[in-house]
């Protein structure tokens, strides 16, 4: 198991990533040393060994995402990507995933870059989470009571097919998806 966060330093605004590794059910915790990432928001391993990292951004490391080939002891940056923020991801396997960030930005991503795949018509809502869930479709929520749901990979969003059964979805802000096959919770 795995977790990451971090802290960002008052005035200066330089941050600092910190990794965390169990490998005994959660009863030890080993951080990960010598590591000089910025913040992270959010980890993924596809197998033991490949795991992806997505975070904050800073001057040392513009795009903010990162890969792992040997189970976490050493991170590589994704070199081409936009320089921003990412907050949340998921990936398929070592090769590719998608990113969300500051902004409503989405992002394919390759060990290699980040694409940015638009802006949707959700504005500047903040994205909380995405979760692919086959080799074309993937699902997004966030906040003002954003759920969207893509067929093509992320190029185009649309709501869920059915209305959610709220009164104000609007006054919500949703923070986590999980899904498995057809079913969404």
């Amino acid at each position: 198991g795995w977790i990451v966060g971090g802290w960002t330093r008052p005035y200066s605004h330089r941050t600092r990533g910190i990794l965390l590794r169990t490998r005994d059910g959660g009863r030890s915790w080993t951080r990960l040393p010598n590591l000089r990432l910025p913040r992270l928001n959010a980890i993924h391993f596809v197998d033991p060994l490949h795991g992806w990292a997505v975070g904050e951004n800073s001057t040392l490391y513009p795009s903010g995402i990162f890969l792992t080939q040997d189970g976490g002891t050493s991170w590589t940056m994704v070199v081409q990507a936009p320089s921003q923020p990412w907050l949340a991801g998921d990936f398929y396997d070592a090769t590719a995933g998608l990113v969300i960030g500051a902004g409503g930005r989405v992002a394919r991503v390759t060990p290699v870059k980040a694409e940015s795949i638009g802006q949707p018509a959700w504005g500047t809502r903040r994205l909380n989470a995405i979760k692919l869930a086959g080799p074309d479709r993937a699902w997004l929520v966030g906040d003002g009571g954003l759920v969207a749901v893509s067929h093509d990979t992320g190029r185009n969003w649309h709501p869920p097919a059915g209305p959610l059964p709220l009164e104000n979805p609007g006054q919500l802000d949703f923070r986590t998806i999980a899904v498995l096959g057809d079913q969404c919770w």
